[in-house]
Parts: C-alpha cells; structure tokens; sequence
C-alpha cells in the first residue's frame, strides 16, 4: 500500500455538488482526486483533476487506471457526474435529450461497477454510496442532507 490516507475518487468534481464534496472530503482527511471531461485542464483546485468522461468506457477505464497506479487504492467512490435539462421535466424533453441524460446520469455509475470490481483484489476495499435517483431529480435538492451531517 503506498498511501496512509483514504483515497477518494469524485466524479464531476469541477464544480457544484462534485466540487463540494471534494473539498470536504479533503477537509476530513482524504487524499482527494476529482474527475471531468476536462480533467488537468480544468481550473485549478487544491485536489488532482483526472480526466473522465462517464459516458465513455476506454475514458473510466483509463481514469481508474491512472488513479491506481499513482496511489495503489481507492477507498471511497463518489459517483456524482451528472446533468439535467432544467427546468423541463420529462414530457418537455426529446428523446435525444432523454438518451443523454440517463447515459451520464444512470449508465455513467453503471460504467463504474466493473472498475470497482477490479479494484477487490487490491489490500482495501474500495467502498462506495450510491443513490439512485429520477434522471430528471434536482440534485441541489440533496445538497442539505449531505452536508448538513
């Protein structure tokens, strides 16, 4: 094991929820890397930026990838890329839009399972919370329960 604290891996970490949750995982202690398309190129923040694009599988596997070989660990997953078309609800929105929503927002964490799966043989096992949701869901609306604990 190369690393004394948890290592956290938070997707959509550029901004909003994603940001947030960064910084107050770096806060309590955990050795923090955020994801975005962007990645390093994203503005700069007090945690690495890796690239990742959710909705790619060659892009999640190779952000894992690149994440296990700089700390040799992931302990904590915080799947929170995601967007939603505001204020349309669901009968407002086209099918294209449709499409893209549940391809970030639902098969975007589905994409994650197989990396977690990969990362069981290593000596801490990388846990997670996931929380499923409406695609269409307000995520600003879970913001006080998170960081209300």
């Amino acid at each position: 094991m190369k690393n004394q604290k948890l290592v956290a891996l938070v997707t959509g970490a550029s901004s909003g929820i994603g940001e947030a949750t960064a910084l107050r995982l770096l806060a309590a202690g955990y050795r923090v890397y955020g994801t975005s398309r962007q990645g390093r190129q994203a503005a700069e923040r007090p945690y690495p930026m890796l690239a990742l694009d959710v909705t790619d599988d060659h892009s999640v596997i190779s952000a894992v990838d690149e994440l296990l070989r700089l700390e040799g660990q992931i302990d904590l997953l915080v799947n929170n890329a995601g967007f939603g078309v505001a204020p349309a609800a669901a009968e407002e929105s086209s099918i294209t839009q449709a499409q893209q929503i549940f391809d970030t927002n639902f098969h975007g964490i589905v994409r994650m399972i197989p990396r977690r799966r990969a990362c069981d043989a290593t000596p801490r096992q990388w846990s997670y919370y996931q929380y499923w949701f409406n695609p269409w869901f307000n995520r600003n609306a879970l913001c006080g329960a998170l960081f209300s604990q």
